[in-house]
C-alpha cells in the first residue's frame, strides 16, 4: 500500500514539474517565434490551397476512369449472365437430358 501511494505521489510530482517546464518553454518560445510561425503557417496554407485545385482535378480524372471501367465490366457481366440459360440448355441437351421442355 505504501508503494502504491509512493507511485501516485511520483506521478503527481511529474505532472506538476512537467506543467511548470512546459509553461516556461511556452513563455520563452511563444513571444518571438509566434509571429514567425504564424507567417510560415499562412504561407504553407496558401501553397496548399493553390495545389488543392490540381489535386481535385486529378481525383476527378481518376474517378471518371474508374467509373468507366466499372461500367464496362458490369456490361460484360450482364452479357455473360444473359448467355447462361442458353449455354446450360445446350449442355444438358448434348448429354441427352432435357432441362426444360
Amino acid at each position: 500500500m505504501s508503494e502504491e501511494k509512493n507511485n501516485h505521489d511520483n506521478f503527481l510530482t511529474g505532472i506538476i514539474i512537467g506543467g511548470i517546464l512546459g509553461g516556461i518553454a511556452a513563455y520563452f518560445l511563444g513571444s518571438a517565434d509566434k509571429e514567425k510561425l504564424k507567417k510560415q503557417l499562412q504561407e504553407k496554407g496558401k501553397v496548399l490551397l493553390d495545389n488543392l485545385g490540381d489535386i481535385e482535378e486529378k481525383i476527378e480524372d481518376v474517378g471518371t476512369e474508374v467509373k468507366e471501367a466499372v461500367v464496362d465490366k458490369a456490361e460484360a457481366v450482364e452479357k455473360k449472365a444473359a448467355q447462361i440459360p442458353q449455354k446450360t440448355k445446350k449442355f444438358f441437351l448434348k448429354k441427352g437430358k432435357a432441362l426444360c421442355k
